[in-house]
């Protein structure tokens, strides 16, 4: 057995078993905004120009949104040209799901690469044993395997070294059944507001390929721009660029958003996300009553509390303990107490029309309660919040 056929036997999978369907719940439930996310896709369009292909991020469950959701949408709109996903099997479940969309994956191939040639599927390319074992499969099954060269250009992570690229790229060019169509790195802080280490990162890029370019290689595709670069670089547009959190309608940083709205006074996000339960109890408890886990609430008067069916598991984080707001019927409920695993509690005591079954707004749109707020509470960052919530809560389009 050869160490290629080894690497491939041991490291990935045939069939795997691949589903983006997750059972309703009927205790919570998010709603995807169609109509905030077409708004999103085409105030960035109308920033790189018709000659920029526009290149949505449905990884990780599309931020949290759902990746079949979201792709479905996407999959019709004509400013799309490519759908950017982190994982082979999550190109491959969207295709399975009818994705026609041209696909990239950009990190990770879980599955046997020759998944990616059976599916028309770009990957990635960094590797020189993968890519040999794709021009391999590509060959057997008499198409072409299409290549993204990822180029470490500062950020550390996956990709070849820009100082190391130029020897890569050339024995790429070289296998008869590998097409070479794009090359791309990835900002490490492009979302700050100092740009230095941004352009240092885009010169890197742009030697790589005006090196291959003396070597008669080219390439359809160079890609490096991200939500934060749409908007305040628009020199690293390049013929294509990726777009991740800003699709969500949620903004890479507050520094970008300030920079952007300078720049583009008119310039507007929709949040797409809206995340909901209902009150599962209604109690009423004295004043000087703990509330949770580890007694960290104590009543301060007679109060009215609504028992959430939701938690930590579900992905509405524990760090909101003590801290988190939600919204019932207009009115802002604190919560109070432990959020617990499956369960958080909140005050009520000034909501006096809420009963139980009413529907509670955990995130949405407004200001108290979307997921920059929620995150700054948490500690962490918008990205963080929205994707961490669990993929068995339904997604639901409207």
């Amino acid at each position: 057995m050869s160490n290629t056929e080894h690497k491939i036997q041991s490291g990935w999978h045939t069939s795997p078993t691949l589903s983006l369907h997750t059972p309703h719940s009927a205790h919570s439930w998010i709603e995807i905004n169609s109509a905030a996310l077409k708004h999103n896709v085409l105030s960035y369009k109308s920033l790189v120009g018709g000659n920029v292909v526009l290149a949505p991020v449905i990884k990780a469950d599309a931020y949290g949104h759902g990746i079949l959701a979201v792709g479905s949408i996407l999959n019709t709109l004509d400013e799309v040209g490519y759908l950017c996903v982190a994982h082979l099997s999550e190109a491959v479940a969207l295709r399975k799901n009818g994705i026609t969309k041209p696909i990239v994956t950009l990190s990770v191939i879980d599955l046997d690469p020759a998944l990616a040639i059976e599916y028309s599927i770009d990957v990635i390319a960094y590797d020189l044993q993968t890519v040999h074992y794709l021009n391999e499969c590509a060959q057997r099954l008499n198409k072409k395997a299409a290549l993204h060269v990822k180029i470490d250009t500062g950020l550390s992570r996956m990709g070849v070294l820009y100082n190391e690229a130029n020897a890569f790229i050339t024995a790429c060019s070289r296998l008869s059944h590998c097409m070479l169509v794009g090359i791309f790195s990835h900002f490490a802080n492009s979302e700050g507001a100092d740009k230095t280490f941004a352009m240092l990162q885009l010169s890197r890029l742009q030697k790589v390929i005006t090196d291959a370019a003396s070597q008669g290689i080219t390439f359809k595709f160079t890609h490096i721009s991200s939500s934060a670069g749409h908007t305040t670089l628009p020199e690293t547009h390049h013929t294509l660029t990726r777009l991740g959190i800003g699709l969500y309608g949620l903004w890479p940083s507050l520094t970008n958003q300030h920079e952007t709205l300078a720049k583009h006074p008119d310039f507007r996000l929709q949040p797409v996300m809206e995340w909901k339960t209902k009150i599962n109890q209604i109690k009423q408890i004295p004043a000087g009553s703990f509330v949770g886990y580890d007694l960290t609430h104590t009543l301060t008067r007679n109060s009215r509390i609504a028992i959430l069916p939701i938690g930590y598991h579900d992905g509405y984080d524990r760090r909101l303990s003590n801290k988190g707001i939600v919204k019932i019927n207009d009115q802002y409920a604190p919560v109070i107490g432990r959020v617990a695993m499956n369960l958080t509690m909140v005050d009520i005591t000034d909501i006096s029309n809420a009963k139980e079954t009413d529907t509670v707004a955990l995130l949405g749109a407004d200001e108290k309660i979307n997921a920059q707020t929620l995150a700054q509470l948490c500690g962490t960052i918008n990205y963080e919040f929205v994707s961490r919530i669990h993929s068995r809560i339904a997604r639901i389009v409207i």
